[in-house]
């Protein structure tokens, strides 16, 4: 009796354990993804710094494939209101994870010093 107890509980949690494995692999999939949309949002953010703030313009920009997944990356401009030099720059990255999409986005205040 204590055999077909033990084998039976035993089944049961293996079953289980089984059982979330697919979640548990679509959720690290999710953080990976996320955490490569992040990377990509901040590279384009970078690239700003170093080029010239009058020449920036919003807009799409090239998809790029990581991993197999494409990312379609967009700069949002928002100039602040007067007197300040100021522009709200919004690098969001969007993909698509199942049916559902996502998007993440890295935001910085931009300003020219003109000496």
């Amino acid at each position: 009796m204590e055999i077909i107890l033990t084998v039976t509980i035993v089944g049961m949690s293996l079953t289980l354990l089984v059982g979330l494995m697919p979640g548990a692999s679509l959720s690290s999939k999710l953080a990976r993804q996320r955490v490569l949309a992040g990377n990509l949002a901040q590279d384009v953010l970078e690239g700003i710094y170093r080029d010239d703030l009058g020449s920036l313009a919003g807009g799409p920009l090239d998809r790029v494939t990581v991993e197999g997944t494409d990312f379609e990356r967009r700069i949002d401009l928002t100039p602040q209101t007067p007197p300040s030099l100021a522009v709200r720059v919004r690098v969001v990255v969007a993909w698509k994870h199942g049916k559902q999409q996502r998007s993440v986005f890295r935001e910085q205040f931009l300003c020219e010093l003109h000496r």
